[in-house]
């Protein structure tokens, strides 16, 4: 059954992931601001993907994006289950425990974050590619191992800490109260 459900939250999360890809490579590409699409509302942004890249260019980033989300997702229902069961199961006192419920999911938020970061910065890589960028890797792979070979560790764990411990930590947290 937990194989079941843990395939399920990958599949969905994958889905909904695919259908807001539009959106969230808009928002990378204005957080970055490139000069391609400065200045550009969203309608128009998407029109210009689909005029300079085809149909692609509107999902540019997505299959990175699931080869990240689908772990991620995966990795985020098992540990909070591994954990619960861990830290709670035969404890009546710590059913309804706050204290332990955060516990548990801001130890999942480590798991899925720490194991799928560096595909998340690469798939930030690829969604901010356009053709003047300064990114030149358009391939998850390539950019994977450009990253590696260039930066190591460090690179593939770029930003790390901050969206960790700042945002991350927090969040899971409080998600499965």
């Amino acid at each position: 059954m937990t194989i079941y459900l843990t395939k399920s939250k990958g599949i969905s999360a994958a889905i909904a992931r695919t259908l807001v890809n539009p959106i969230e490579r808009v928002e990378i590409l204005r957080q970055v601001d490139n000069k391609d699409y400065k200045g550009l509302n969203f309608t128009n942004s998407v029109i210009k993907f689909y005029n300079t890249q085809g149909l692609t260019g509107i999902f540019k980033g997505n299959s990175a994006s699931l080869v990240r989300i689908f772990p991620f997702s995966a990795i985020e229902f098992y540990s909070f289950e591994m954990y619960k069961n861990f830290f709670m199961r035969g404890y009546k006192e710590r059913d309804n425990s706050i204290l332990f419920t955060l516990l548990c999911g801001a130890l999942t938020g480590f798991n899925a974050i720490t194991l799928t970061f560096p595909l998340d910065v690469v798939r930030t890589r690829l969604a901010c590619h356009t053709k003047n960028s300064e990114i030149r890797e358009s391939k998850f792979f390539n950019s994977l191992i450009s990253l590696w070979q260039t930066s190591g560790i460090r690179g593939l764990y770029k930003g790390y800490s901050i969206v960790f411990f700042v945002k991350k930590i927090i969040r899971f947290g409080f998600i499965f109260l």
